[in-house]
């Protein structure tokens, strides 16, 4: 009797504790697979973090008119224009934009014979990069930063009406055109725009006009058609 209890007790012993190393291997296991899976998304997140280059997602493309009011040569002015782009992100717009004048603004000239009366032809584009800000919001923030260059000149007619037959002073010039726009979301695919920004151009040579007479605010306002 005695030597069958004992054998019933060493072998309840051996079986606890085979079942208590197992646990312990399979804890063991476990453990040592979550430290591996959290070491592997730890390696990932670093390879994400050092990539050199990652020009992100595109998220859709917009366009539209654009108007502007502000100053030309100490006048106020009037433009009209627009732009188109490619998002990337929902957080960055990059394409290009071009804008004309479309009012009477007089210049400096002045010709050989001493008369005046000349106005200004002027239009200018190039490259827009613009940042976008709370882009799911009803209200969100743009910062469009134009860089490009341009052409202006003083003339005698009106050249929008009767061709370049009547400019008698022209040059080329470099413009950069910082601003900022709020944003209302009309629809999911309308866009409705209104701010600011200022004409800063450069390496112009009219006669009796300087850069600075060229430059000015502008305020704006836009139509955005797309997909954001």
């Amino acid at each position: 009797m005695k030597t069958t209890s004992l054998f019933i007790a060493l072998f309840c012993s051996v079986l606890v504790y085979g079942q208590t190393e197992e646990v312990i291997i399979n804890y063991s296991s476990n453990g040592e697979t979550t430290e591996q899976s959290k070491l592997e998304e730890s390696k990932k997140e670093k390879r994400e973090v050092q990539t050199l280059f990652n020009p992100g997602k595109l998220t859709g493309f917009n366009g539209g008119p654009i108007w502007k009011s502000g100053i030309l040569n100490d006048q106020t002015s009037f433009w009209s224009g627009g732009y188109l782009v490619i998002g990337i992100d929902h957080k960055l717009n990059i394409g290009g934009a071009g804008y004309g004048l479309i009012s009477t603004v007089n210049s400096n000239y002045v010709d050989y014979n001493g008369n005046g009366g000349y106005v200004f032809e002027m239009a200018y584009g190039g490259v827009l990069i613009e940042p976008v800000l709370w882009d799911d919001k009803l209200v969100h923030a743009t910062i469009p930063i134009l860089l490009g260059g341009g052409a202006a000149s003083a003339s005698n007619v009106r050249v929008y009406d009767l061709g370049w037959n009547g400019y008698n002073d022209a040059t080329a010039f470099y413009v950069a055109e910082p601003g900022i726009n709020m944003e209302l979301n009309l629809f999911r695919h309308l866009r409705l725009g209104l701010g600011g920004s200022y004409r800063l151009v450069s390496g112009s040579s009219l006669i009796n006009t300087t850069d600075f007479d060229l430059s000015g605010f502008n305020g704006n306002l836009s139509l955005k058609f797309g997909w954001f």
